[in-house]
């Protein structure tokens, strides 16, 4: 789909863009027989190496502690995660992937990233423009994230 002025300040931007990043993610997790959810607490626990616990990792994906223990037992029915002993404290667990999570892990990762780079360069080859184009999509997310926290403020809410 081709975006103009009007859809690009149409306001209809963000459901545009949300609608084509939700159909890359499905087919995505169809490709890796995985539920995006599952995906999500891999690729944290894979990124936070001794430091991965429950509820660290439920709040960092903005997922209840409840689902994140679901969603923990399904890695460890899959052989992807195990759940071990904290080393100082007996209430608390840490995360460490198997074998087969790191190399499932890295697998998802370098797929994504190769799905990535393919999709920016058929939009251009010229590096200076790419690096424009990141630069302007980071100052949008910066941009979406600022005025989201000063909605919630504006709401009487704490921001997230």
């Amino acid at each position: 789909m081709k975006l103009d002025d009007s859809t690009l300040f149409g306001g209809s931007f963000l459901p545009l863009l949300y609608r084509v990043l939700h159909e890359c993610t499905r087919r995505f997790q169809n490709r890796w027989n995985l539920p995006l959810p599952l995906v999500m607490v891999l690729m944290e626990i894979a990124k936070r190496d001794d430091r991965a616990e429950p509820a660290l990792l439920a709040e960092a994906l903005c997922i209840p502690r409840q689902t994140m223990t679901s969603l923990l037992d399904m890695l460890e029915k899959r052989g992807l995660a195990r759940r071990l002993p904290h080393p100082a404290d007996r209430r608390r667990k840490t995360l460490r992937l198997t074998p087969e999570g790191l190399r499932l892990s890295e697998a998802i990762v370098s797929d994504a990233l190769r799905f990535e780079a393919s999709a920016i360069r058929a939009a251009t080859q010229d590096p200076a423009e790419l690096l424009r184009f990141r630069d302007a999509v980071l100052r949008y997310i910066d941009v979406l994230a600022t005025q989201n926290d000063a909605d919630y403020l504006s709401d009487g809410e704490d921001a997230p």
